[in-house]
């Protein structure tokens, strides 16, 4: 239920400072304080700023957090893929300088490629199960990388499971499932130059080579950098 209205008074104008969540610092106007926030905050957007999106993903000028950014807990709208050459195709994934990728999903199968997108020259970035652990393998232009979850367990157990991962302006690489998280350092190239569309959860279509033998690197992902 919305409600408007007009204000009686010359002024038309509301200028502020700073947007606080949680705690308010500034008590030079009220003579009671509230007390402050405990429990879950989500969706803020002012004046059409996603401010706690901008805020995760370093892309405001000011922000001082000393709460922390959990996991999505509610799975909205999934999509279910009921044979192997089921998939989902999206549009390319903008991670040239930085990158911040989120999503969840459940299974019961131990291999399987979850995402994948290639890009100019050996560019790519692979998500992918192997034997029920996720895997992350991507090429800047320096030859591919892999970096493994280290879940206590393996998550084809039918459950949901987040998955984040993320990439600085640094080079650093971060891969967290659900509460897990280990982190990377990539030397050389900074730039990720994708191109085409994003295969989601699937066996993208067409062909499959044969996969070279490399234990550092699964089959799938020396399956999708063949097709690059």
């Amino acid at each position: 239920m919305s409600r408007a209205g007009q204000m009686a008074g010359a002024h038309t104008r509301l200028e502020f400072h700073n947007i606080e969540t949680g705690i308010m610092t500034e008590r030079r106007f009220i003579s009671v304080v509230p007390s402050n926030f405990i429990g879950h905050l989500s969706g803020l957007v002012f004046n059409g700023q996603p401010y706690m999106d901008q805020c995760k993903d370093g892309d405001i000028t000011y922000c001082e957090l000393n709460a922390r950014f959990g996991l999505r807990a509610i799975v909205a709208d999934p999509v279910t893929f009921k044979s192997r050459s089921s998939y989902l195709a999206l549009a390319t994934l903008q991670a040239y300088a930085s990158m911040h990728l989120f999503f969840q999903f459940k299974t019961t199968a131990p291999d399987g490629l979850l995402l994948f997108n290639s890009g100019n020259g050996n560019d790519f970035i692979v998500i992918e199960l192997v034997k029920g652990y996720i895997h992350y393998v991507f090429d800047l232009g320096n030859g591919p990388s892999l970096m493994k979850g280290n879940s206590d367990k393996p998550v084809n157990d039918n459950q949901w499971h987040n998955v984040v991962v993320s990439r600085d302006p640094g080079n650093v690489h971060t891969l967290q499932i659900d509460s897990r998280t280990v982190t990377q350092h990539s030397n050389g190239a900074r730039n990720l130059d994708l191109k085409g569309g994003a295969w989601g959860l699937c066996r993208r279509p067409g062909p499959t080579p044969d996969a070279p033998s490399a234990p550092a690197i699964s089959p799938l992902a020396w399956d999708a950098l063949s097709r690059a």
